[in-house]
């Protein structure tokens, strides 16, 4: 984890620092960071989710108010390793894509709405896509 706190701050301070080429071109509003973590606790690194229920993921604004709903009635996942979680709404676990999700790097936890229906909430105004069945660190189970 420390490991790819390091990276990213490294790939943050390059184009501030001006060691890369045309570093002063870079609009920093154009830069998307995409969090894949890999799991400190699995003997691959990678994290093995397994789908535990449902889930609703909501922007919210700075004071905790919903902003909108960005996944509803999604599939959550969770590392069976180090219980980080992800929504999506595709079905990975069948083979099918992973297609709208958000990672517990971008997310947090807010509680259960019922049983086995998650909620989570996020300051980023949209989710990540991917048409493949897998995400880079995951494996769906």
């Amino acid at each position: 984890m420390k490991k790819n706190i390091v990276i990213v701050m490294i790939c943050l301070l390059l184009p501030i620092m001006e060691i890369w080429g045309h570093a002063e071109n870079i609009n920093s509003d154009d830069i998307e960071l995409q969090y894949h973590a890999s799991c400190e606790d699995s003997p691959d690194g990678l994290h093995l989710m397994s789908l535990v229920g449902r889930g609703f993921l909501y922007q919210e604004d700075g004071s905790g108010k919903i902003q909108k709903k960005l996944i509803e009635n999604g599939n959550t996942f969770r590392c069976e390793y180090c219980g980080h979680y992800l929504i999506c709404t595709g079905r990975p676990q069948l083979g099918w894509s992973v297609a709208d999700y958000l990672t517990g790097g971008d997310m947090y936890f807010k509680g259960m709405l019922y049983n086995s229906i998650f909620e989570f909430r996020t300051d980023r105004s949209t989710t990540y896509y991917t048409s493949d069945n897998t995400i880079e660190g995951y494996r769906f189970k």
